[in-house]
């Protein structure tokens, strides 16, 4: 699974302890947990990860959030969410 470690070590500090709340590796052990979900942070590695502009559609409220969008990304993957699964 790509984790908020892929970003730090490739020296990449958006991932940082402010932006996680945690250090980078004791939130990766944290997220790797089968009882956590991920949000708008592992999207946005995802994206990274794998090429591929990421779009979460709230199927509630019609909103769109995308990832990886104007990077110039041959793929993409859309999502739907219903406001149950994150924690």
């Amino acid at each position: 699974q790509a984790s908020p470690r892929d970003g730090s070590a490739a020296g990449d500090d958006r991932y940082s302890e402010v932006m996680l709340g945690r250090p980078p590796d004791e939130y990766a052990a944290w997220i790797l947990d089968a009882e956590h979900w991920g949000g708008a942070t592992e999207l946005d590695i995802l994206s990274r990860h794998y090429a591929t502009e990421l779009c979460a559609i709230d199927v509630m409220s019609g909103r769109v959030d995308c990832f990886g969008q104007g990077v110039g990304h041959a793929q993409r993957a859309m999502l739907l969410y219903d406001g149950i699964h994150y924690d």
